[in-house]
């Protein structure tokens, strides 16, 4: 029944497979989301001053390689 109700927010199959299988394990107590985060690393601006290089050398219309993920470099990721 939360099928739909997710599919409401969100179209995707696999949204609402992926979100209502989550909401189950945690509500069964699934001793894999008990645990703590770990260090994930950080993304510096120099970090994506180089994707957007890459994305320009690919022929990505990024605007400008300035580490700012602006709407033109978040529209050439996908």
């Amino acid at each position: 029944p939360n099928f739909y109700v997710l599919k409401q927010y969100n179209t995707s199959d696999l949204y609402a497979l992926f979100i209502g299988h989550g909401a189950d394990r945690i509500a069964n107590g699934d001793s894999n989301f008990s645990g703590r985060w770990g260090a994930v690393g950080g993304l510096h601006r120099s970090d994506i001053a180089d994707l957007q290089r890459a994305l320009e050398a690919d022929g990505h219309d990024v605007g400008s390689a300035d580490g700012l993920p602006g709407f033109k470099t978040r529209r050439s990721i996908g």
